[in-house]
């Protein structure tokens, strides 16, 4: 289960609706239907401060149990940590996608060389 899912599914514990939740946590409207990967660590603060019963381990990456065993906000060092993985992850993601325009980019060079009899190496 993914990051979207797992607020999908502490939505549903707290039996509220995902407008209601979005609203709480001061996120726009779709903000939970619009997660393609991951979310900012703002985003993450935002859920976090608003249900700090959210174990953050758990909503970043999937091990260990929905809600904290005390129901209280992780160590701010465990947060920070955190966040600092999600940040990297986006960095990380940012980075890739700029390969992939990259590739995208001399691939479209070659066949246009190859096509134009430039007699240019692959």
């Amino acid at each position: 289960m993914d990051i979207k899912g797992r607020i999908i599914k502490f939505i549903a514990y707290k039996g509220i609706g995902q407008g209601k939740f979005e609203a709480a946590c001061g996120l726009a409207n779709g903000t939970v239907n619009n997660i393609k990967v991951t979310i900012g660590a703002d985003k993450v603060q935002r859920i976090i401060g608003t249900y700090p019963e959210i174990n953050l381990y758990w909503l970043i990456t999937g091990d260990g149990e929905m809600l904290s065993e005390q129901e209280t906000v992780e160590t701010s060092s465990t947060t920070d940590r955190l966040l600092a993985i999600i940040e990297s992850q986006q960095e990380t993601i940012k980075n890739l996608s700029e390969i992939k325009k990259a590739v995208v980019l001399q691939e479209g060079n070659v066949r246009c060389a190859d096509a134009s009899g430039s007699g240019l190496e692959k």
